[in-house]
């Protein structure tokens, strides 16, 4: 079969037309729950049934639908600890927004974050990123550790 080259720009403008519909329509509204039973041999009765979720890739200002989407089923898992593992925002602007859902994405002992690389390619790690997250009543963990007590 012979296509034409204005035949195959076609195809490759549709292709990538499809595919930017996907990553900045429907792929950055979806929101992917899975649940995994770690086993952990002798571990302390205490933790057994600890419940951990992990949230990455918001990517504030935009992903408003996910994000919402996101804190619904934390509510609905009540998860013990969360942990928010990056790519929270990609501008500067967006730290308001993940001051905001930082603040509701608790979990029952604690709730912790971390940076990715987009708060640093977007300038918001240091003293900015550590702002946003201590007024959502989070830890923002750079270099360091969280004991959390599970009583």
């Amino acid at each position: 079969m012979k296509i034409s080259r204005r035949q195959f720009l076609a195809g490759v403008g549709a292709a990538g037309a499809a595919l930017a519909a996907d990553a900045f329509g429907l792929e950055a509204n979806r929101v992917f729950l899975t649940r995994h039973q770690v086993l952990v041999p002798d571990l302390p009765r205490e933790l057994q049934g600890l419940r951990i979720a992990q949230v990455s890739d918001v990517h504030f200002p935009g992903n408003r639908t996910a994000a919402h989407a996101a804190l619904e089923h934390l509510n609905r898992e009540r998860p013990d600890v969360v942990v928010l593992t990056g790519d929270m925002t990609e501008t500067a602007d967006g730290l308001i927004q993940v001051r905001d859902f930082a603040a509701n994405a608790r979990g029952r002992l604690a709730t912790v974050a971390l940076l990715g690389n987009w708060e640093y390619l977007a300038g918001v790690n240091g003293y900015r990123a550590q702002d946003a997250y201590q007024r959502a009543g989070v830890d923002l963990l750079v270099n360091g550790c969280k004991t959390v007590d599970v009583g």
